[in-house]
């Protein structure tokens, strides 16, 4: 027996989008913080 799914295309799409933005607010923070940290060592 299989089974069938069916999700739109879109929606998916969508959700991938979302967590991508996700990704860049999260790399974008570390990327900040990193940037402190090497300006906290060079005093």
């Amino acid at each position: 027996m299989s089974i069938a799914v069916e999700v739109a295309l879109k929606e998916i799409l969508g959700q991938i989008n979302q967590k991508l933005d996700y990704i860049q607010r999260d790399v974008t923070d570390i990327k900040l913080e990193l940037t402190e940290v090497k300006g906290d060592v060079k005093r």
